[in-house]
């Protein structure tokens, strides 16, 4: 059913026995997100891969429609930079403990690539580009719908985190993506660079242009935490390139 977002959508439950977890899926349409979103289908993921929610929900054959109206709220957010360290998106100046770890996906057919610049971090950051031969790892989270998608109009706090802006001119905008996580895949927000950034980028010196220790950091904190390949860190390293301090 298509219906314009308000309070919440009418969304219809559904238990997968095979992971013995259960998710729930929003048929909505005609909300205003970044500048390229105008419809889409959003599936909600109810962390089903750590079961913390429903851990017994194959087996029972139905969940308990208040804690599916609370997940209802929430969307996957896919993050592949510095914000795949968890402490760095939950801090205070952040998401605040809002944003909930779900694990490492993987987006087939793009390329980490450093071709933005970003003034809170004074240097070079991380985007994402088609490339037909590699693979972009990263990390799901879990976040408030209200902190992901804003009123049409505004702004939302990740819109913001990211430098996004409706009219394109940001850093980032925001997308719809599918990724790989184990032998599924989910639908996911992630934030990828725009046209106006990466010319932005290309007029700053080759100084300004190189990512900082202290930005890497981020990044490896992150691919710590959750675990990526040593050769996975190895290729973000060749694509950052010389650091700076």
């Amino acid at each position: 059913m298509a219906i314009r977002i308000q309070t919440w959508c009418v969304y219809a439950l559904r238990i997968h026995v095979g992971l013995g977890n259960a998710s729930a899926e929003e048929d909505c349409g005609g909300f205003q997100g970044g500048a390229e979103e105008k419809s889409v289908r959003v599936r909600t993921q109810l962390r089903s891969f750590d079961g913390s929610i429903f851990s017994n929900a194959a087996s029972r054959g139905k969940v308990d429609m208040e804690e599916a109206k609370a997940a209802a709220y929430l969307e996957l957010l896919f993050q592949y930079g510095s914000n795949m360290s968890s402490r760095r998106l939950n801090d205070p100046n952040r998401l605040n403990g809002r944003a909930i770890p779900v694990g490492v996906a993987v987006l087939e057919g793009w390329g980490i690539r450093f071709d933005l610049y970003s003034i809170t971090n004074g240097c070079g950051v991380t985007d994402i580009v088609p490339a037909h031969d590699e693979t972009a790892y990263g990390v799901l989270f879990e976040v408030p719908r209200e902190l992901l998608i804003a009123p049409s109009g505004r702004r939302s706090r990740m819109d913001e985190i990211e430098g996004a802006r409706a009219d394109g001119t940001g850093n980032y905008a925001r997308h719809l993506v599918y990724v790989l996580k184990g032998d599924r895949h989910f639908q996911a927000y992630t934030y990828i660079g725009t046209q106006a950034g990466r010319e932005r980028f290309s007029r700053m010196t080759p100084g300004e242009r190189r990512v900082s220790n202290r930005y890497f950091g981020h990044l490896l904190l992150g691919a710590n935490e959750f675990g990526l390949a040593d050769p996975y860190v190895t290729y973000l390293q060749q694509q950052a390139g010389s650091l700076r301090e």
